[in-house]
């Protein structure tokens, strides 16, 4: 990298989201994280903005540096994003009656008056307590580094909070595309930044094909590595190896990694995280790994949440049942199989899921299942599941869903 990639890149993002004297940074994420070193360091240092670094990041000193530094950016990655909203909702669903009556009117009315853009005064002015609690000040969240499920960028908006969510790679200077929110597109990573190219390469009938990029942020090579080089950057365009489409209007939609994608016996070629970003919408699915490379169909790894699946289980009369029996009864196991159905329903036939495994305990970084970005490590899994995996594609299985207990 450049000093020119960097300084291009400062200049293309703070067109859209300035940094200036009296905006305060808080600097949650590691500082070698791209997006942190670029919004956290690069650009208060050129603009003469204030960063607000914390001793720890407990959840109560980071709550409390909001108020009293009045912050006005802060970045997140997807998963502490997605927690943040549980926790607000929770709060919001312990409002007494009459209260979160009054408190979905405003969100209404805010929603009603921010389709096109976003109106801070206003949303601030309606929904002033929950302003309040983020310091007043807050223009937007900044998130990246894996995919932000849709839901989770309507929440904030909703609120009157923009999420600033984009596309970006490290070779490219780190953004290369983010929603402007004029206007919101919570389904979409946003437009190529100012000064950014973006084509699809080698696109199929529906348009997606391998994500390029050409633009002065995009680095001058790997280090001593001529080759690897070479296939990273061809005339000039950087193949980013991730698969996407373009829509009519410029907006880029991300829909998985090219060696990520699972090519099935019959040639169907499927996103995996696409999938696993419909199921995880929902509520009583933590994690979710699809898995059908070279197979007949998809199957999935499921990992329930355990505070929503104790509220199932308490609806149905099962609770305090051991957690080994939690994830094989037949009740719990039917209950997976409907929301599924239900979060895959506007999926392909080939996408389906047929079959599927609950584990008993979640992905972990601990356990080498997830890179320090959360981003699922397959080939580990696969490795630790390799039993349940093949229980779920043997002939004489007629069942449609399995259960597994932890590792």
């Amino acid at each position: 990298m450049t000093h020119e990639n960097y300084l291009v890149q400062c200049v293309a993002l703070t067109s859209l989201y300035p940094f200036a004297p009296g905006f305060r940074y808080l600097s949650i994420l590691p500082t070698n994280h791209a997006i942190d070193f670029m919004v956290g360091f690069f650009g208060p240092f050129i603009c003469g903005a204030t960063v607000v670094h914390l001793r720890t990041l407990r959840p109560e000193f980071v709550r409390e540096a909001f108020t009293k530094y009045k912050i006005t950016y802060v970045s997140l990655v997807p998963l502490v994003l997605k927690n943040l909203q549980k926790g607000l909702q929770a709060r919001f669903d312990e409002l007494p009656s009459g209260k979160r009556r009054v408190f979905h009117a405003l969100v209404a009315i805010n929603k009603a008056f921010t389709k096109t853009h976003p109106r801070l005064g206003l949303s601030r002015l309606l929904l002033k307590q929950v302003h309040d609690n983020f310091g007043g000040e807050l223009r937007a969240i900044i998130v990246g580094g894996a995919f932000t499920e849709p839901q989770t960028l309507q929440f904030f908006y909703d609120l009157g909070i923009p999420v600033a969510n984009g596309y970006g790679l490290t070779e490219a200077g780190t953004a290369i595309t983010v929603n402007d929110l004029h206007p919101f597109r919570a389904d979409s990573v946003g437009k190529p930044l100012p000064g950014m190219e973006v084509r699809i390469v080698d696109p199929d009938p529906d348009g997606i094909g391998q994500v390029t990029v050409r633009s002065k942020t995009v680095m001058s090579g790997y280090l001593n590595e001529p080759e690897l080089t070479a296939e990273t950057i061809v005339d000039g365009w950087l193949m980013t190896g991730d698969i996407g489409r373009l829509d009519a209007d410029g907006f880029l939609y991300i829909t998985g990694r090219k060696k990520e994608l699972i090519v099935t016996s019959s040639g169907k070629n499927i996103a995996p995280v696409y999938l696993e970003s419909l199921l995880t919408q929902d509520p009583l699915i933590l994690q979710a790994m699809v898995i059908g490379d070279g197979r007949s169909y998809l199957s999935a790894l499921i990992v329930p949440n355990t505070d929503v699946l104790q509220f199932e289980l308490s609806q149905r009369g099962l609770g305090g049942l051991p957690a080994s029996e939690e994830i094989v009864h037949p009740e719990i196991l039917a209950v997976f199989q409907s929301r599924i159905d239900q979060r895959l329903a506007g999926v392909s036939h080939h996408e389906q899921i047929r079959k599927f495994t609950l584990l008993a305990r979640p992905f972990s970084i601990e356990a080498g299942e997830l890179t320090p970005k959360l981003s699922l490590r397959r080939q580990t899994i696969a490795e630790h599941y390799r039993d349940e995996i093949e229980a779920m594609y043997q002939k004489a299985d007629d069942s449609d869903c399995l259960s597994a207990d932890s590792q």
